[in-house]
């Protein structure tokens, strides 16, 4: 189904934004996760992931372009008063031509016939006071939020089908594009499914597939086209919906449409053939690179592909046209010749990708002292390799995080963290370019240090070092040591990351090597 708004209100998102889809630079977004509680809740570490995955997408150009963080407020693990402050602060950010969303992954419960999500400090005795009634998400967006605004409410947790039935009335305007349009992961008196050996839930998984794009469909979705989606992909858990006019509103960019080829023009071929033409800006091959010999994988990712590109620096962002297929994007890029992986992408983008690289994981790990017995959590990361480094980055700074100040560019403060977060994302990515792929044993360690009394650690690829070996106690800024198997640096993955703005520091080593087919890279600049 082609969502079409009523004629009003369509030609006032075509003259704002030029396109078919909520005017991103009008609207925001709310994605709330809530993976440990205090009390009650078992947790549910999948919430987190899913947060993350739909902050990259919500945040992709080719998707919808919200701003981060003005306009994407990504929360995890918070109480019911910043919950409800940030909903009403991106609520006044909405304007006619943007939409709202809010997003929620975590337990729930339906009290007195209210559903009630469970935030961090979630309470069964005290529900009100603790736990969030989607009547209180209704005030709280009507409190400051213009009185035509649209919000879409996509609740992933057990017994969503309460908040269609509960809905206050006075939030659904029919006829008209203003109100709420709720989409819940399973019916009123059903349990939602979070298995403990998934990565993501199941229904933000299907949720997620769906923003990947719908065949055939227009040029943009809007949310009955995703319910609909939903429906198909969950057939056995089936989603529930309140049919509003906010849900055929065109919301966000449909990645799978195929504009009809004009008469005469050929022009889907013109344009790969002229921007084919330049292939030494295009590609991210390094000859000589063990990572450029091809594998016998032959799926991909297609989500790791979007999110890719929509990290891409401008110059070359604009080198691939944003119609061009993933397929079409991946042969250009050298990526898949012949209709397989080369080694570097299926590192970004393979779904097979430790079947054929063991040691393509990250291991982080936080201690309590000075000494490897001293371990206590975290987590293996095994995703995309540019996944891995955004996940990796945000496990150090949950444990450097010292507090927030305040910022003229934002209502909300930012965080401030005891490391500069810009180089360990950088010593991060030197330590994946800097592994050795080609073996199983291969690995690579990052020492963030000192985190008050503790430590993190990264490993990439798996760390046989003894469990009982000291940390230093005497560095107090960034430390990075890397192995005797991890001195062969890779010029593919170097390129690769510095296109992608995953790292700053790589591109000159990687043209060297590109010019003198060594591969040869220097860490000095780990720490800029």
């Amino acid at each position: 189904m082609r969502c079409a708004m009523p004629s009003v209100n369509s030609a006032s998102v075509t003259e704002s934004t030029g396109q078919d889809r909520a005017d991103p630079t009008q609207s925001a977004a709310v994605l709330l996760g809530t993976s440990r509680y205090h009390a009650d809740f078992p947790a549910i570490p999948q919430a987190e992931t899913c947060v993350h995955r739909l902050g990259e997408l919500f945040a992709m150009r080719s998707l919808w372009g919200l701003s981060r963080p003005s306009r994407l407020f990504e929360l995890l693990n918070q109480d019911r008063e910043t919950i409800l402050a940030t909903v009403r602060d991106a609520a006044w950010l909405v304007r006619h031509s943007g939409i709202l969303l809010i997003y929620f992954v975590g337990h729930a419960e339906s009290f007195g016939g209210d559903l009630c999500l469970a935030t961090t400090t979630g309470n069964r005795s005290s529900p009100a006071a603790t736990m969030i009634r989607i009547a209180d998400l209704v005030d709280e967006v009507k409190r400051s939020a213009r009185d035509d605004t649209s919000v879409i409410l996509v609740l992933d947790c057990c017994y969503a089908g309460q908040a269609v039935k509960t809905i206050p009335m006075r939030a659904v305007r029919s006829g008209q594009s203003a109100g709420w349009y709720v989409i819940g992961a399973v019916e009123a008196g059903a349990y939602a499914d979070a298995a403990p050996e998934r990565e993501l839930t199941r229904f933000t998984d299907a949720f997620l597939k769906v923003l990947a794009g719908r065949p055939g469909g227009g040029p943009s979705l809007c949310g009955h086209d995703i319910f609909e989606a939903l429906e198909k992909l969950l057939p056995n858990h089936r989603p529930v919906h309140s049919p509003s006019a906010v849900g055929s509103r065109p919301w966000i960019v449909n990645r799978l449409y195929v504009p009809p080829t004009p008469k005469h023009s050929g022009s889907h071929q013109a344009s790969r053939a002229q921007v084919s033409s330049d292939t030494t800006h295009r590609h991210f091959v390094v000859d000589g690179d063990p990572l450029s010999e091809i594998t016998p994988v032959t799926v991909f990712d297609s989500d790791a592909v979007h999110v890719f590109r929509s990290q891409l620096r401008p110059e070359k962002f604009a080198a691939f046209p944003e119609t061009l297929p993933p397929k079409d994007f991946l042969q250009d890029a050298r990526l898949l010749v012949d209709g397989h992986m080369t080694k570097t992408g299926l590192l970004l983008f393979g779904e097979e990708r430790l079947r054929q690289i063991t040691s393509a994981i990250v291991q982080c790990r936080r201690y309590e002292g000075t000494d490897r017995s001293d371990l206590r959590d975290g987590p293996t990361l095994a995703g995309p390799l540019l996944r891995q480094i955004f996940e990796a980055r945000d496990f150090v700074a949950q444990h450097a995080k010292r507090g927030e100040r305040p910022t003229s560019e934002s209502a909300r403060a930012v965080a401030v963290y005891d490391l500069p977060m810009i180089a360990v994302r950088e010593v991060i990515a030197n330590a994946l370019v800097h592994r050795d792929y080609s073996r199983a044993e291969a690995w690579y360690t990052s020492r963030f240090s000192p985190i008050g009394s503790r430590y993190a650690a990264l490993a990439s690829g798996k760390d046989e070092a003894s469990p009982t070996r000291r940390l230093s106690t005497s560095a107090t800024s960034l430390a990075c040591r890397r192995s005797e198997t991890s001195n062969c640096p890779n010029a593919c993955i170097g390129l690769v990351l510095w296109k992608a703005r995953a790292a700053a520091s790589l591109r000159r080593s990687a043209t060297r090597s590109c010019k003198t087919s060594q591969l040869q890279t220097s860490t000095k600049s780990m720490n800029g």
